[in-house]
C-alpha cells in the first residue's frame, strides 16, 4: 500500500495490483468508517445531519492534521493534543477569576485557538507534529533483528 501511494507506475512496475490495493484501502476504509458510525449511532441514539455541526467536524480535522495524516500515531497524538486543549479552553469560555482580576466568559474561545493552531501548523509543519514517523518502542526493530538471525542460520 505504501509503494502504490507513493508511487504508482514504480509499484505497478514491479508487478503489485495498483486498482486491487486501491480497492483493498478504500473498503478497508469504508469498514471502518461504517463501524465508527454505527458506534457513534448507538452513543448518540439517533443522528441527523444536524449533529456534524461545523465546530465538530472541524475539531476531527484538527485532530488529523495536527498529528499528522501520514501515520497512525500521528493521529492518536492529535487527538490527545486536542481533547487535553479543548478542556483546558472549556474553562476559560466559562470565564474565571485570579484574584481580584475577573476574566469574563469568552464563548467560542477554544474554536478561535483551535482555527489558530491549525493554520500554524499548516504553515510551519504541514506534515503535522509526527509526520510519517511511528512510535514502535523497539518492536519493529527487534523483529527485523530476529528474522535477520533466522535467515543466517544454516
Amino acid at each position: 500500500m505504501k509503494a502504490v501511494r507513493d508511487d504508482t507506475i514504480a509499484a505497478s512496475a514491479v508487478g503489485i495490483g495498483v486498482l486491487r490495493t486501491r480497492l483493498i484501502a478504500f473498503v478497508t476504509g469504508a469498514f471502518f468508517s461504517g463501524v465508527g458510525g454505527s458506534l457513534y449511532a448507538h452513543y448518540l441514539g439517533s443522528f441527523s445531519p444536524n449533529t456534524f455541526y461545523f465546530a465538530l467536524t472541524m475539531s476531527l480535522i484538527t485532530m488529523l492534521v495536527l498529528g499528522g495524516m501520514g501515520s497512525l500515531t500521528g493521529a492518536i497524538v492529535g487527538v490527545i493534543c486536542v481533547s487535553l486543549l479543548s478542556e483546558v479552553l472549556r474553562a476559560v469560555e466559562r470565564g474565571f477569576t485570579i484574584g481580584d482580576f475577573a476574566v469574563p466568559a469568552l464563548f467560542g474561545a477554544s474554536q478561535i485557538v483551535l482555527g489558530f493552531i491549525f493554520i500554524l501548523i499548516m504553515i510551519f509543519r504541514p506534515k503535522g507534529i509526527m509526520g510519517d514517523r511511528e512510535l514502535t518502542f523497539g518492536l519493529t526493530q527487534r523483529s527485523a533483528t530476529v528474522n535477520q538471525r533466522e535467515e543466517r542460520k544454516p
